[in-house]
């Protein structure tokens, strides 16, 4: 049996993306996430208190072994 082993910690901390869609071009992981940012809208359940202004490209060769 193959034991493979899973990111469990976040691939992007300096920002906040969401929505992530992942794909591989030429052996390259791209993952294209929107990025919201916060604005004074108070807190509540729909998540109103963000507006998503862009997406971002996110390319990287492999994910990093993190723990």
């Amino acid at each position: 049996m193959e034991h493979r082993q899973f990111l469990s910690q976040p691939l992007v901390t300096s920002i906040y993306t969401a929505d992530p869609s992942a794909h591989v071009f030429h052996g390259k992981l791209y993952i294209y996430p929107s990025h919201d940012v916060p604005t004074d809208i108070p807190d509540d359940d729909l998540g109103s208190e963000y507006a998503m202004h862009d997406y971002r490209v996110l390319q990287m060769d492999a994910p990093a072994n993190r723990r």
